[in-house]
């Protein structure tokens, strides 16, 4: 469903009920159109050279929308061929990047999580204000 939800955000509960609801067996009959026309789009406005055969490739590798896992195989995310997905992996952006024909590379690198459970990253830098900063009043009495 996390695939849907990337071409096709619900807007209410009810949308969202009956995505959830569907089966993976329908999600190309059901989605496919819609995913092969957002993808072909996606693929026109990058200049790629053949937008309807990529909406294709990106519908047959999205849909159905299942995450297949092997066991004793390394986890590793990229639809329609990938096993599972590791702790690592950015998933989000490798959709991202399958969507539009290319890495766009803008984005940070995922910070390695721990071995063992919890499976955090390491604490990063204060580079940004507290959260809190941004639910203030300007006379800081929001608290």
């Amino acid at each position: 469903m996390q695939s849907l939800l990337f071409f096709n955000p619900p807007e209410t509960e009810a949308e969202l009920d009956a995505l959830n609801a569907g089966a993976p067996a329908t999600d190309r009959d059901a989605h496919g159109q819609r995913v092969r026309r957002i993808a072909a789009t996606a693929a026109s406005l990058a200049g790629l050279p053949d937008p309807d055969g990529h909406g294709g490739r990106v519908t047959a590798a999205f849909l159905p929308d299942v995450l297949a896992y092997r066991p004793g195989q390394p986890a590793t995310f990229h639809p329609s061929g990938g096993n599972g997905r590791a702790l690592g992996d950015d998933a989000f952006d490798i959709a991202v990047a399958v969507l539009a024909g290319s890495t766009l590379s803008n984005a940070c690198a995922p910070r390695q999580a721990t071995p063992a459970f919890p499976y955090l990253s390491a604490p990063q830098p204060a580079d940004l204000p507290p959260l809190l900063d941004h639910f203030q009043s300007p006379q800081g009495a929001g608290r």
